[in-house]
């Protein structure tokens, strides 16, 4: 397939090492932030742009074939930004979400372009993580599907297709075990370390589930356990009390310097 400008919409964690990833596979980048300035974001190469939201006008007419769509996992942010970004970018381009916790279907709908909507969930760090979700609503147009197919390819990821459900396949499974581990913690089966020790060797992680919050980040595994809570009514994705105590706290893991453990 010809490679064709992307363009990452979040210039966090996880759009800048999403952008990163197509930099180094020879995609033409523009970074987009909800800032004004955008700060943090490593140095991409010469072919990379910087925009701000409210420059936006200036993607009018532009040759963009993929949005990827990675701001902070709210629902109603998320809406308004698609929003903004169809009226200007062309009716043709591809435009997916990297969310896997709240629903594409609703996403598809905000972005005015259902059939060219679909998920596209990296992982953390995007750049050594292999996998890619696909997340396909009954809209999607099964083209759109084999061109974001095509462009894992092109990015040296493999990818696994999946229905519109929260949590998609793996925060479904991880983030049900991470929070049965906080739950042990909280009613004193065993310490913080035990548990990331048995789990690590027990089950052969790389890490164990305490270690591994912390690496995400408290606050965004709140919010995630809350948004699956809310999407599944299923009580296990409730957050556990000793996270909820932690997130109040605004210790939210090693970007703060205190999560379960000190950095």
């Amino acid at each position: 397939m010809t490679k064709g400008s992307v363009l990452v919409v979040g210039a966090g964690v996880m759009g800048t090492g999403i952008a990163s990833v197509f930099n180094d596979a020879g995609y033409s980048l523009i970074l987009c932030d909800v800032k004004s300035k955008i700060g943090g974001a490593p140095a991409f190469g010469k072919g990379m742009e910087k925009i701000a939201i409210e420059e936006i006008e200036q993607l009018r007419g532009r040759d963009i074939t993929l949005v990827i769509e990675a701001v902070n996992e709210d629902i109603n942010l998320k809406k308004a930004i698609l929003k903004e970004l169809s009226a200007v970018i062309d009716p043709k381009a591809v435009f997916v979400s990297n969310t896997s916790s709240l629903s594409i279907k609703e996403l598809a709908e905000a972005s005015g372009r259902k059939e060219r909507f679909a998920g596209m969930h990296f992982f953390n760090p995007a750049k050594d993580m292999k996998l890619v979700e696909l997340g396909k609503t009954g809209y999607l147009d099964e083209a759109v599907l084999a061109f974001l197919k095509d462009i894992c390819a092109s990015i040296n990821k493999t990818f696994v297709v999946v229905s519109d459900d929260p949590g998609f396949i793996v925060n479904r499974v991880l983030f049900s075990m991470l929070n049965e581990a906080f739950d042990l913690a909280y009613n004193k089966t065993a310490d913080i370390e035990s548990i990331d020790k048995a789990i690590k060797l027990g089950l052969s992680h790389p890490m164990g589930p305490f270690k591994l919050a912390d690496f995400i980040g408290l606050d965004i595994c709140y919010s995630i356990l809350s948004s699956l809570e809310k999407s599944t009514q299923d009580p296990r994705f409730k957050p556990s009390q000793i996270l909820a105590e932690k997130f109040a706290k605004g210790e939210f893991g090693r970007k703060t310097g205190r999560g379960f453990y000190e950095y």
